[in-house]
């Protein structure tokens, strides 16, 4: 194991040991078993129940005709050495990786000081890789999902840092404008995503926010479904932004026109998919 590999172990480790139970109607150790208990469909102990909680992490996980399990090619260098150091743990040892915040707390495209051009963001099917080791526990997979279908994120929270407040809000920032309008499209007018109708909330031109509150459970029981449901459909959804693109044709458009196009495209697709079944 290189040098790298081993100091972001034993950040990760010190995280897990220093983890804190919160003082409120359940500790924190609790509430991530309640959560996990809620979401999670296969036998408990079984191999197939411990990589469900690592994809619920935001492990990007598939599993080929031959029924191996592995991480897709758009994981990172760093999820590969996180996830070799957690495939083999046990349902405990797992649960630390909740008991942890994100070692950076923000997404990789502001960790490195990148700028996202406008045809950059706006070209591209892919968004930005995000290690999850950057990634707080209930935001992870949904931001890694989003990043497969081009969705380009600076900063995310997911709310929770183990402080008594009333306004706790899950937060998702974007590179550019682009990313939050295709986002806020795909929620609006998406079938695979109307099983979970995420409350969102603008918050400036490039941020969105849901509220906790009393719902934190729910919520991210919500932005897990979703995540889900984004990553399953990520081949369709990448397609969709391809035909959004090649409308452009080298022409400048803003983010209310680049919404339009998406919501066109979007209601042609799953009229087409309507209209299959019916045949």
């Amino acid at each position: 194991m290189k040098e790298h590999e081993k100091i972001i172990l034993e950040k990760m480790k010190t995280y897990a040991a220093q983890a804190v139970q919160f003082k409120g109607d359940m500790d924190e150790r609790e509430f991530i078993i309640t959560f996990l208990n809620d979401v999670c469909v296969m036998p408990k102990g079984s191999q197939d129940h411990k990589n469900e909680i690592l994809k619920i992490r935001g492990f990007l996980l598939d599993t080929g005709n031959d029924g191996v399990v592995s991480l897709n090619d758009f994981s990172t260098k760093r999820d590969v050495v996180l996830y070799n150091e957690y495939v083999n743990s046990n349902e405990d040892e797992l649960i630390k990786l909740f008991l942890m915040d994100s070692v950076y707390n923000q997404d990789v495209c502001s960790r490195y000081g990148l700028k996202w051009k406008r045809l950059f963001a706006s070209n591209r099917v892919f968004g930005n890789k995000v290690d999850v080791v950057d990634l707080e526990p209930f935001i992870a997979r949904y931001v890694k999902a989003l990043a497969l279908i081009g969705v380009h994120t600076y900063f995310s929270c997911d709310g929770w840092h183990r402080q008594k407040s009333k306004n706790m809000f899950v937060h998702i920032g974007f590179s550019d404008r682009y990313s939050l309008q295709w986002l806020r499209v795909l929620h609006k007018h998406s079938e695979i995503l109307k099983v979970a109708q995420i409350p969102f909330l603008l918050d400036g031109e490039q941020m969105l926010k849901v509220p906790l509150g009393k719902e934190r459970l729910k919520i991210y029981k919500l932005i897990n479904s979703a995540a889900q449901a984004v990553y399953n459909n990520r081949k369709n959804l990448r397609n969709l932004k391809r035909q959004a693109i090649s409308t452009l044709k080298g022409q400048k458009k803003d983010s209310k026109q680049m919404g339009d196009i998406y919501v066109l495209l979007s209601q042609a697709y799953y009229q087409g998919l309507s209209a299959e079944k019916e045949i």
